[in-house]
């Protein structure tokens, strides 16, 4: 919707001849106009900034998996996955 907005103003369209354009209708596209709008502006100073923790984190060392039937599992990473997956459907069969 709003690449459809930004034609409409490099190129200087009416509603009507951007709805003929797109396919939607006329309204909808006043609509989104109000919309985009009402939405708060980007402060163009706010810049993305890389945090790092101070101190490596630790990766869990274990993985912990609920069931449907509410069963609780806690496996060791180095398990297989593909044995997990197998585990985990039996159990939700029962």
């Amino acid at each position: 919707m709003r690449r459809w907005l930004a034609e409409r103003e490099r190129d200087g369209l009416m509603f009507y001849e951007l709805s003929k354009r797109s396919g939607v209708p006329a309204t909808t596209l006043s609509g989104w106009v109000r919309k985009v709008r009402a939405e708060p502006s980007c402060d163009s100073r706010v810049r993305f900034v890389e945090l790092r923790a101070a101190t490596p984190v630790d990766r869990p060392k274990r993985v912990e998996i609920v069931t449907r039937t509410a069963c609780r599992l806690l496996f060791d990473l180095s398990v297989d996955p593909d044995q997990v997956t197998r585990l985990v459907a039996a159990l939700d069969r029962c």
